[in-house]
């Protein structure tokens, strides 16, 4: 071991090289760490009085995937309006405050939220504060990153070195044209941001990791 790793205490390492990566992957891997599951619940519902929606629900449960037991979080939320950029950053700024987190806390999550808007944007060529959000626009978007910041702070992980293996990011086979049969490709990651980061196809055949899903996420203790 490299004496200025040994020397840094705790060691995070996010293993991503055999189904990818996901808000609600890392949330649960924290949970399953010993983060306190109250705090986590707790802090996901302050979304609700800030962002207009009704019974934000989180279901956390024990699942097996492949022999490997992991724990699985499932959010959900009535009457979710339609979120833009700027109130996805909004949403997630009031909460940190209120939730009177640490500094490195709210900034990885403002952070997180910013990184993946901005690989949104150039994915779809859009002004960034007029982006139209599919998946990010949605009550798990919000939900799994304050959770996850708050979960990092409960475990005193921002002060860790983290380290990740290369992002499986999947692939699959799709019909161009009827004339010309199928092609095999990897999934639609074209941001530069994410090219910088290591990928490589992985064992399994089809999408495990959405391009604006998987970014690098903003190193904890930055």
């Amino acid at each position: 071991m490299a004496e200025g790793v040994k020397d840094s205490g705790n060691i995070m390492i996010i293993d991503c090289q055999v189904a990818g990566i996901s808000g609600d992957m890392l949330l649960g891997a924290l949970l399953d760490l010993g983060a306190d599951v109250n705090k986590a619940i707790s802090a996901i519902k302050t979304i609700e009085e800030f962002i207009g929606c009704k019974n934000i629900e989180v279901n956390i449960r024990e699942v097996t995937r492949k022999d490997i037991r992991a724990r699985k979080v499932n959010v959900q939320a009535k009457e979710w309006p339609q979120v833009t950029a700027a109130k996805l950053i909004n949403t997630i700024e009031y909460c940190m405050k209120k939730l009177e987190v640490s500094h490195r806390a709210r900034k990885f999550a403002l952070d997180t939220a910013t990184t993946l808007l901005e690989a949104e944007a150039k994915l779809h060529r859009e002004d960034f504060n007029n982006i139209h959000l599919h998946e990010l626009g949605q009550a798990d978007t919000p939900a799994e990153i304050i959770g996850s910041a708050v979960a990092l702070e409960d475990l005193g992980l921002f002060n860790a070195k983290v380290y990740s293996t290369p992002v499986a990011v999947g692939g699959r086979r799709v019909q161009v044209f009827p004339w010309k049969g199928f092609k095999s490709r990897l999934s639609h990651f074209g941001d530069p941001s994410i090219k910088k980061f290591p990928l490589y196809r992985g064992s399994y055949r089809g999408r495990a990791c959405y391009a604006d899903g998987g970014l690098p996420t903003p190193q904890p203790s930055g």
